[in-house]
């Protein structure tokens, strides 16, 4: 079963998973360093070409600062939960939406096992 089969080169099914696991990962953190970049390279070149526009927008946040209380930011709390939320789903099922151990069959059945039997 799987997609390796019919392979030649002798890898068992498990070792191609776990080899699509890692470039999956690498690839996810390419992305997010990607991401990252291109807003630092953004302010960066904001504020070489644009400085009073990046100052006009370091003032927006500096003054609102002092004057803000923690339930000002609740909002973005629960955004930020709801996708901290799901990004745990698709780590702990796979990928899988709809179907919770539809992703990586023999790591999720490990997963649930560890659960069970060390209670």
């Amino acid at each position: 079963g799987g997609w390796a089969a019919g392979r030649t080169d002798g890898r068992t099914d498990g070792q191609t998973d776990r080899r699509m696991d890692e470039l999956m990962t690498g690839v996810v953190v390419c992305v997010a360093i990607s991401m990252f970049g291109s807003f630092l390279w953004d302010r960066l070149c904001l504020f070489i070409f644009a400085r009073h526009i990046f100052m006009a927008s370091l003032q927006e946040l500096v003054p609102q600062a002092a004057n803000t209380k923690l339930s000002d930011y609740y909002p973005q709390f629960k955004k930020i939960g709801i996708v901290a939320a799901v990004l745990i789903w698709l780590f702990v099922f796979g990928g899988n939406l709809l179907l919770p151990g539809g992703g990586r069959g023999h790591m999720d059945a490990q997963f649930f096992s560890v659960l069970i039997l060390n209670r």
